[in-house]
């Protein structure tokens, strides 16, 4: 059987990578903001049943007491939380642990996935308004286009009465699906993230830098 590990480039050098494109985002409810500060990520891939695995971990930075992290994959994903064992060796083959962040951190261990697989537009915007969460700006927008495009979405829900600016840290995830290739994530979605932060800004959400 032909199984391959592969590493994000910049998760091999500092076991975390700068939010710079993605096929996920995070929804967060009306009067709140939220963004992923920070992602590590881990593919493994079976070359024989084109069966891939990404184990991620998110740090997402938020002043809402509540928020959903959403991964878009192909249709048939089974995702889950996992153990953290294959991340946190990949930050110990990097011998460089990742740069501790200003603001505080809470780690929340409970979370509940849902997972749509190819739901209808009005599905995703019933998902959002029905757990508290904003149905308009950039991130709802990119969730409802790639759930025209056949996707499966997956929302990991956290809640954190933690009040104020922090960063909340999601345990480890696993998502296992079939590809006819090497998929690796957070490189091929619509997200535009220059819209993301105008639409923060104009909301008067944007925090201080």
């Amino acid at each position: 059987m032909a199984t391959r590990a592969l590493f994000l480039p910049l998760v091999a050098l500092s076991v975390s990578i700068p939010r710079l494109a993605a096929a996920s985002g995070v929804a967060y409810p009306d009067g709140h903001y939220a963004r992923v500060v920070r992602e590590s990520v881990v593919v493994v891939r079976d070359e024989d049943s084109s069966l891939e695995e990404l184990l991620v971990r998110a740090e997402i930075e938020t002043d809402a007491p509540t928020l959903a992290y959403v991964m878009a994959t192909t249709a048939d994903v089974v995702a889950a939380p996992t153990d953290s064992a294959a991340l946190d060796a990949v930050r110990t083959l990097a011998r460089r642990p990742a740069a501790p962040l200003e603001i505080p951190g809470v780690d929340v261990a409970n979370v509940a996935l849902d997972t749509l697989k190819r739901p209808a537009g009005d599905e995703v915007d019933r998902w959002l308004r029905d757990h508290g969460f904003s149905g308009e700006g950039p991130v709802a927008a990119w969730a409802k286009a790639s759930a025209s495009e056949g996707r499966a979405l997956t929302f990991v829900r956290a809640s954190d009465p933690t009040a104020g600016r922090h960063v909340v840290r999601l345990p480890a995830l696993r998502f296992a699906l079939h590809t006819s290739a090497t998929a690796v994530p957070y490189a091929d979605a619509d997200l535009d993230l220059s819209a993301h932060a105008a639409y923060l800004k104009r909301a008067g959400l944007c925090p201080s830098e």
